[in-house]
């Protein structure tokens, strides 16, 4: 083990006398080479970095909108299953929005940013139109 070791530092040293020769420090050169392969290195992780970050932006903002439809489609769950409860008197033209509508009602009081009334108005087959006329008056 000792004989290897005293091998290496002669390598070096004969290395060394040949780079003095050679009219140059030992090793400046190979640590400007290793800088060289160091800053392309730093440069193409950066760049990797770079669209990492762009992605994981995209796939947040992507995130964001299925959060939002999920929330949007759990509301919409909760208000066909309590319009399938209500007992409806039926009108002359068969039908009685007035309950549907105040379902509608509870669900945007209830999350605003989530309820979206016409989707809801198609889920209940009523007329958004109808549902803010009721509402306007």
């Amino acid at each position: 083990m000792e004989v290897k070791a005293t091998a290496k530092k002669k390598a070096a040293a004969r290395t060394k006398k040949k780079a003095e020769a050679d009219g140059r420090e030992y090793g400046l050169q190979d640590v400007a080479d290793k800088l060289q392969e160091l800053m392309a290195d730093f440069e193409l992780y950066e760049s990797r970095v770079r669209q990492l970050e762009k992605v994981t932006m995209e796939l947040t903002d992507r995130m964001k909108v299925l959060e939002k439809r999920s929330n949007e489609l759990v509301i919409e769950k909760e208000v066909l299953c309590k319009a399938r409860t209500i007992d409806r008197g039926f009108n002359a033209n068969g039908r009685n929005n007035t309950e549907l509508y105040q379902l509608i009602r509870e669900a945007v009081e209830a999350c605003p940013e989530y309820a979206n009334v016409t989707k809801l108005c198609e889920a209940l087959k009523v007329s958004a139109r109808g549902y803010y006329a009721y509402y306007k008056n």
